[in-house]
C-alpha cells in the first residue's frame, strides 16, 4: 500500500470514526400523548422510555417517569389536557434510567411504587462500579415508597389496576400491568396494548 493510499484511508476512517456518534444520536422529540383505548394513554417521545398514563375517576396514575425536566414537564403539562384530576401515583417498571430519573421533577404528592427487586436495583453501583447516586439522602422522596412482591391492585376510584410481576426479564423488576374492561396490558420496557377480553 502506498504512503498516499494509507494516508486518504486513515483520513476517511478519522472522519467516520469522529462522525458516526453524532449520526447515530437521536432527535429528541416533544413529547406526545397518543389514546390507547378508553382512558389508557401511551406517552411517546421526549427523552426516556416510552410512558403510559390511566386516567381514573380519582386521579392520574403513570407508568414510568422519563429522564429530564423538560421532558417531565411536557408529560404533566399533556395530562392536563385530559384532565384536572392529580397525578396520584407513578409505577416503576424496572430501574434502568430511561424510566426513573425523571422521578426527580414529579410533584412531592406523587407515590411512587415499583417491584421490591425494582427499589433494590436502585442501589446497585453503576456500569463503571462508582456508587448509585440514588444513594444520596435527598433522592430518598423521590424513590418508590411502596413496594410489592408478586401483585398488587391499586383503585383510582371504582377503577382497578392490576400490577402483576411474572419474573425477571430485562432487569430483576420488571412489572406488568392489566388495567380496565377492556384488560389492556402494559409490559414495562417494550408496551404492547392488547385487547385481553
Amino acid at each position: 500500500m502506498n504512503k498516499s493510499f494509507r494516508l486518504v484511508f486513515i483520513q476517511l476512517f478519522l472522519v467516520l470514526f469522529i462522525s458516526l456518534p453524532f449520526s447515530q444520536a437521536q432527535d429528541i422529540f416533544p413529547v406526545k400523548i397518543k389514546l390507547i383505548s378508553g382512558e389508557i394513554y401511551e406517552i411517546l417521545d421526549g427523552r426516556g422510555a416510552r410512558g403510559g398514563a390511566y386516567v381514573g375517576s380519582s386521579g392520574v396514575l403513570l407508568i414510568d417517569s422519563k429522564m429530564d425536566k423538560k421532558t417531565v414537564d411536557e408529560t404533566i403539562g399533556g395530562i392536563k389536557t385530559l384532565t384536572n384530576k392529580p397525578i396520584r401515583y407513578l409505577i416503576n417498571t424496572h430501574s434502568d434510567a430511561d424510566h426513573v430519573d425523571g422521578n426527580q421533577y414529579f410533584p412531592e404528592t406523587v407515590t411512587f411504587i415499583a417491584h421490591e427487586n425494582c427499589r433494590k436495583e436502585f442501589f446497585h453501583s453503576k456500569r463503571d462500579g462508582t456508587p448509585s447516586d440514588w444513594n444520596k439522602p435527598d433522592l430518598i422522596p423521590i424513590l418508590p415508597a411502596i413496594t410489592f412482591l408478586d401483585r398488587m391492585d391499586i383503585y383510582l376510584g371504582s377503577k382497578k389496576i392490576e400490577l402483576w410481576y411474572f419474573g425477571v426479564g430485562h432487569t430483576t423488576g420488571m412489572l406488568s400491568s392489566i388495567s380496565g374492561k377492556k384488560r389492556s396490558h402494559l409490559l414495562g420496557t417494550k408496551y404492547s396494548w392488547k385487547d385481553l377480553s
